[in-house]
């Protein structure tokens, strides 16, 4: 099922992207914006404002996403090349459209990285992003993007149907 902002209720009670982290309401705010933007034609609809990379399992993934979200698979073997930098960011991406969609605006939308533990909140308080063991998926991908020259942020809170 995909999650719309019209359909989801945010556990943060204000828009606010702090450091590296964004709240689902922030990340809410800039999708509804962008989707009134290309009903208006005032932006192009094939370059997003926001690329939302969702990192949970496929089964998560598949049982509820943000609309347009684009689903990352990273097995080890690759995500081991992503941290040594023999990988590109686009091969976590499975889906060819995606992947190309990804690759055509990577650069030039703000990427906004999602998984379990943010949706917990025990990303900040474990100190998830800022630890240097570079071990989960997010903190990889976070890096590496980094140094690609994107603008990246991850998402604190979770999102819920209604």
């Amino acid at each position: 099922m995909s999650v719309a902002c019209a359909d989801v209720v945010t556990v943060s009670s204000h828009s606010a992207m702090i450091g590296d982290t964004c709240s689902a309401e922030w990340l809410c705010d800039q999708l509804r914006n962008s989707s009134t933007a290309a009903v208006n034609h005032t932006v192009d609809v094939g370059r997003p404002a926001v690329l939302v990379l969702d990192c949970r399992s496929a089964d998560d993934y598949s049982a509820a996403h943000v609309v347009g979200s684009l689903p990352v698979v990273v097995p080890s073997i690759l995500l081991r090349r992503l941290r040594n930098g023999s990988a590109n960011v686009a091969a976590v991406v499975s889906d060819p459209s995606s992947r190309s969609l990804f690759t055509d605006c990577c650069r030039t939308s703000h990427i906004v990285l999602y998984d379990a533990a943010g949706a917990s909140g025990d990303a900040v308080g474990s100190g998830y992003l800022g630890s240097g063991g570079c071990d989960s998926v997010v903190q990889v991908l976070m890096s590496r993007l980094k140094k690609d020259g994107c603008r990246v942020s991850y998402l604190l809170g979770t999102c819920c149907v209604l």
